[in-house]
């Protein structure tokens, strides 16, 4: 049994520690909250701690607002919501493996943990971004794009399925009337960045809406990211793919495809959890988190999950997760994972790290 008091008259707000130390003497084990203690330990939850968070935690502004939006949402008894972007293919293949099965997980374990306090628990909104896909990748992937994006909402589905409820909601930028929009915009974007890039010229991408510029910072995080991808590509494909990079991502806020929408957001906020690395210019003051794919305890090594190879490999002669990238030259033996729900089976690739 749960027990809490609260007297929502200011000049009667003294009153709420009294009565609820009332409570405690009268009804001795009873698992004893007031709706600011399950704001402040669900925030905790969604913050998480430094093994499964990438970044460091949200500033203390940051944390007011990812309280304030927890808070909200308590009070007019929805689900928090929480939005999450994703690519739509790996960077070598359609196969979906243990790096998606990790950060899913961490989902489904957020939300078990969250029930707890809240039973209503969190709305994760997972936004697969395939009509990005369809802009930045060639047409000869396109068919593993569309593997991918089938398997992982499969995956979500029998993950979500262990604890029960209907809160993991992947959906493809593809489903969306706006997405044609999106993609002329990103066509239409393209030219100003790519001018950006190349000459340093800001004032076109400025008057598209791209307030900060394309600065060197931009620059060195998009041309670092790329060469680890691609290690091979002459330098002027990187500059172009971070030129289509930049578009789109201005073409998604200019056609409303964020993925978030009055019914499910909280008064026009939503928290966000972001499995990729920060980004340049990120607002100082912001609802999002940064997880890692996997915990410290397996893995120190990040990449987002899109972008990984999850695995399997002994460290110490414990079985253990690792991830490497797509394009790694180690030796692996191949194996999968099958989950099985009540109305679906899916294969996980599993492979087995041959040597550490």
């Amino acid at each position: 049994m749960q027990a809490s008091y609260n007297c929502n008259t200011e000049e009667f707000s003294f009153a709420n520690d009294m009565v609820n130390r009332f409570l405690v003497n009268e009804l001795p084990g009873a698992e004893f909250k007031n709706s600011e203690d399950i704001v402040d330990r669900i925030s905790e939850l969604f913050i998480g701690t430094r093994h499964i968070r990438l970044a460091g935690a949200p500033s203390p502004e940051s944390q007011v607002l990812i309280r304030s939006i927890i808070r909200s949402a308590i009070q007019l008894g929805k689900p928090i919501p929480v939005l999450s972007g994703a690519g739509p293919k790996k960077s070598n293949s359609g196969e979906i493996d243990l790096a998606e099965f990790s950060a899913l997980q961490k989902l489904v374990c957020l939300q078990e943990r969250v029930r707890k306090y809240y039973e209503p628990g969190m709305s994760f909104r997972i936004r697969l971004e395939d009509t990005t896909g369809l802009f930045l990748e060639p047409a000869n992937v396109w068919s593993q794009m569309e593997r991918y994006c089938a398997d992982f909402i499969r995956l979500c589905f029998i993950l979500e399925s262990r604890i029960g409820g209907q809160f993991l909601h992947p959906w493809r930028e593809s489903s969306r009337e706006e997405s044609e929009k999106m993609l002329k915009l990103s066509h239409s974007n393209l030219p100003a960045f790519l001018r950006a890039f190349e000459t340093g010229d800001q004032e076109g991408v400025q008057a598209l809406g791209w307030k900060s510029g394309v600065g060197q910072e931009w620059k060195d995080y998009l041309n670092d990211r790329y060469t680890r991808l691609f290690p091979h590509w002459t330098q002027a494909q990187k500059t172009e793919l971070s030129a289509k990079y930049l578009a789109n991502t201005l073409a998604r806020f200019q056609a409303g495809m964020t993925g978030s929408s009055p019914d499910w957001a909280v008064e026009g906020k939503h928290l966000e959890l972001s499995f990729a690395t920060p980004a340049p210019g990120a607002p100082k003051v912001s609802s999002r988190v940064f997880y890692r794919t996997m915990s410290v305890k397996q893995t120190k090594r990040h990449m987002p999950y899109w972008r990984a190879k999850g695995f399997f490999r002994m460290v110490d002669g414990q079985v253990k997760m690792g991830l490497d990238t797509c394009n790694t030259s180690s030796v692996f033996i191949p194996g999968y994972i099958t989950l099985k729900s009540r109305d679906d089976e899916l294969n996980v690739r599993a492979d087995f790290l041959q040597q550490e």
